[in-house]
């Protein structure tokens, strides 16, 4: 069961991608009907590169940096974000963020 903390912090966070996805040629394309997926930087990239574990201090691994990278200027960056924190994702890089970045976002939300 979910804590009433992320609870709060999931309902405050945007349900369709078209809310949180800025880029005007995304807007477009989620518009006609295209997957947020579809649009993804990261297509075509190694899915291990997203996927390295965290270090205990929190601070990105070399692999997740790289992984990092792809994200920086991914039209759907947001939208990547947004699915990883309402379906509670606990591993990877999405949105640009790793695991321990998306928990910590989530706690200074809530506070």
């Amino acid at each position: 069961m979910l804590s009433d903390e992320k609870i709060l912090f999931k309902e405050a966070i945007a349900i369709d991608p078209l809310e949180v996805v800025i880029d005007p040629e995304a807007r477009d394309q989620l518009e006609a009907g295209v997957g947020w997926q579809k649009l993804r930087a990261c297509n075509g990239a190694d899915p291990e590169l997203f996927f390295s574990p965290d270090q205990k201090d929190g601070r990105p691994t070399a692999t997740q940096r790289e992984a990092m990278k792809w994200c920086a200027d991914c039209i759907v960056k947001q939208a990547c974000l947004q699915f990883a924190l309402v379906n509670d994702e606990v591993a990877g890089v999405w949105g640009g963020l790793t695991t321990f970045q998306r928990r910590n976002l989530g706690r200074r939300h809530v506070a």
